[in-house]
């Protein structure tokens, strides 16, 4: 239960600053041959691409020099272009913004770390001189050149995130590292956490670990080791650390998580008072993980349990999660309307029922007081028909010469008895017993 709540409602931190306030600057070294040029290019055409329509940059937020259908030869990036570049985007930024800067080419350390362009190579020195009057509340550097790893050394301070290809100087290959970094926006990968949005650390992970994947795949000697540099100390942390080496106990991740490179669709429409409770009840969470080691296990469980309860709660239900709950409370609802309709036409059937048994009852009780008095009639009818016969009879005694049989006519006279047939008849009787 924990396990799957921890995967479906928290990030390693908060969701921290949305994509609608990312900056980007995209900037493509020289080449030194028409193969590596034209790969230089397409990563800087399509992570450009992905940006804006994975991630949600919008386009004049994007920044690509030179431009990705540009040629080096043609109109080639140099020091001062880019210097001015800085320059010009600095009053578009604010202490909320985030600015990403990701450097593709070649890099060197000859003295000191540089990144190859035409003319005058730009110095970790340089870029920390643009980096350091902007107001963007995080700055975000991408070094994917060769040779990259000691641009750490030189820009690493507060509010500042640094990702390296290299973990030295001495790595000089040409490097792969962007091309899988590229290509885990393009397909919708990297979220580790399962929060439904990619935070910084989450994308540079899965491409490192994509990197070294690739190089295992191939058969070939790793070349690059890409690191991460966030908490200041100005000491880089592999982002696919060697599984056999053991844990370097590094500070390094806690701000990358916090910057969210490819948002959450459920928020796009979300009330931004239920995105507040969502982070406070992120926070509450951060803040009873810490203390972890002062309480007993079982509480530590149990409270965990209901401050990520607490956060799913406050998440927007979409997708599936909503046309669920939506379904379930419509069927609920026929559910209720067809129990009421039933109970009611139930109701009204038991009452058409008994009435229908009263009438059915009434009219057996008609049709048998009908045969009653029919059956009385036709007893008496041959009753009368045998004492008619019966008063016959003295003639046919006296025919016969029957002296004994005198009084027979006596008893025949008596049945006469019309009064005693009409009454049988009864038909009035019959007419009333079908009035009700």
């Amino acid at each position: 239960m924990i396990a799957r709540l921890l995967f479906t409602c928290i990030a390693l931190a908060l969701p921290g600053i949305a994509a609608a306030e990312l900056h980007a600057v995209i900037l493509r070294g020289l080449a030194g041959d028409p193969e590596l040029e034209q790969r230089f290019q397409g990563w800087s055409a399509r992570l450009a691409e992905s940006l804006e329509e994975r991630c949600l940059v919008a386009p004049e937020r994007i920044h690509v020099r030179p431009a990705p259908d540009a040629k080096d030869a043609d109109a080639p990036l140099t020091r001062d272009g880019a210097r001015a570049l800085f320059e010009a985007i600095g009053p578009g930024l604010g202490a909320e913004d985030s600015l990403l800067v990701v450097l593709i080419g070649h890099g060197s350390l000859h003295q000191e770390p540089k990144f190859m362009v035409s003319g005058p190579d730009i110095a970790a020195a340089d870029l920390l001189g643009w980096l350091d009057p902007l107001p963007a509340g995080r700055q975000i550097v991408v070094n994917a050149a060769s040779s990259s790893a000691a641009f750490i050394n030189t820009l690493s301070g507060p509010s500042r995130i640094i990702v390296t290809s290299t973990h030295t100087g001495t790595e000089k290959n040409a490097p792969e590292f962007m091309e899988h970094a590229v290509r885990v926006l393009e397909q919708g990968g990297g979220d580790a956490n399962r929060d439904g949005a990619l935070s910084f650390l989450e994308w540079m992970r899965a491409a490192a670990a994509s990197t070294r994947d690739w190089f295992e795949r191939e058969g070939f000697i790793v070349t690059e080791h890409a690191l991460l540099d966030d908490d200041g100390d100005g000491r880089g942390t592999r982002l696919a650390p060697d599984p056999d080496a053991p844990d370097a106990g590094t500070n390094d991740g806690a701000a990358a998580a916090g910057v969210i490179i490819r948002p959450d669709p459920a928020w796009a429409d979300a009330d931004p008072a239920q995105y507040a409770r969502y982070s406070e009840a992120l926070a509450a969470v951060e803040a009873w993980k810490v203390k972890k080691a002062n309480v007993s296990s079982e509480e530590y469980w149990s409270k965990l349990e209901a401050l990520l309860l607490e956060a799913a709660r406050s998440y927007p239900a979409t997708g599936d999660a909503a046309e669920t709950a939506e379904t379930a409370e419509t069927a609920e609802t026929a559910e209720t309307a067809e129990t009421a309709e039933t109970g009611e036409t139930g109701e009204t059937g038991e009452t058409g029922e008994t009435a229908g048994t009263a009438e059915t009852a009434e009219s057996a009780e008609t049709a048998e007081t009908a045969e009653t008095a029919e059956t009385a009639e036709t007893a008496e009818t041959a009753e009368t028909a045998e004492t008619a016969e019966t008063a016959e009879t003295p003639e046919t005694a006296e025919t016969a010469e029957t002296p004994e049989t005198p009084e027979t006519p006596e008893t025949a006279e008596t049945p006469e008895t019309p009064e005693t047939a009409e009454m049988a008849e009864t038909p009035e009787t019959a007419e009333t017993t079908e009035s009700p």
